[in-house]
C-alpha cells in the first residue's frame, strides 16, 4: 500500500484526559512533531504540535480533560487532502487505529 498521503493541518486546541496518548496520536499516525510543552496555571499540561516547521504549532492539546466528562470536547477537526480517493485511504487508515465517531459528510461542496 503507497504512503498516505500528507494532510494540511489548521490551527485547534483539544482538551484530553490522557495528554501522552493523543500526543502518541498525532505525532505518528499524522507525523506532527511536538515542537513545545508549557504547563497551565490551571494546573494541567500543554503540548503543541506541528506539521510545519514555520509554525509554531498547528495543534494544541491540553490535559485536564476529566475522564468521566459527559460530552467530547471536541466539535469537528479537518484536515485536508487533494482528492476523494485520498479522503478514503485516510478514512480505512484511521478505522485501522480505532477512532471512533467518525461521521462521513458529503457537504455538497465539500466531502468529509
Amino acid at each position: 500500500m503507497a504512503a498516505l498521503p500528507t494532510p494540511k493541518l489548521c490551527h485547534i486546541g483539544i482538551y484530553a484526559s490522557d495528554l501522552k496518548t493523543m500526543v502518541d496520536f498525532y505525532t505518528r499516525v499524522f507525523g506532527l512533531t511536538v515542537t513545545d510543552w508549557g504547563h497551565s496555571s490551571r494546573g494541567f499540561d500543554i503540548a503543541f504540535l506541528s506539521g510545519n516547521a514555520e509554525e509554531h504549532h498547528q495543534l494544541v492539546i491540553a490535559g485536564g480533560r476529566p475522564k468521566d466528562a459527559a460530552f467530547s470536547t471536541i466539535n469537528q477537526i479537518s484536515f485536508k487532502v487533494d482528492s476523494l480517493d485520498e479522503l478514503k485511504r485516510w478514512y480505512e487508515s484511521l478505522r485501522k487505529e480505532n477512532v471512533a465517531k467518525m461521521e462521513p459528510r458529503d457537504h455538497g461542496n465539500a466531502w468529509s
